[in-house]
């Protein structure tokens, strides 16, 4: 049976919403690879950033690709929205 990539997102997304850094990496690739979800460099870059935070290393190799393949409107944008994942999904491992 193949994969199916729309559930994959719709799970990735419920998982990152709770401070999965590991579901957080594996939206931000579906989102930049377009896999059942709309390609969003945008999102790709915010979720990366959330991913980055919560300690995964593949997060920050993304946004760090995609920071520099941006306009920089675009990247401003970007940069804004990941701080706010930041500041919402990711799980302050010292107090959890």
């Amino acid at each position: 049976m193949a994969p199916d990539p729309v559930l994959a997102a719709k799970l990735y997304r419920e998982a990152a919403l709770q401070g999965s850094g590991a579901a957080q990496l594996n939206l931000a690739n579906l989102y930049l690879e377009g896999r059942g979800v709309q390609a969003d460099p945008v999102a790709a870059y915010a979720w990366a950033d959330a991913a980055a935070a919560s300690g995964e290393p593949g997060g920050q190799r993304i946004v760090d690709k995609l920071a520099r393949l941006m306009p920089l409107a675009q990247l401003k944008q970007a940069q804004s929205l990941g701080q706010r994942y930041v500041d919402l999904y990711v799980v302050d491992l010292r107090t959890g």
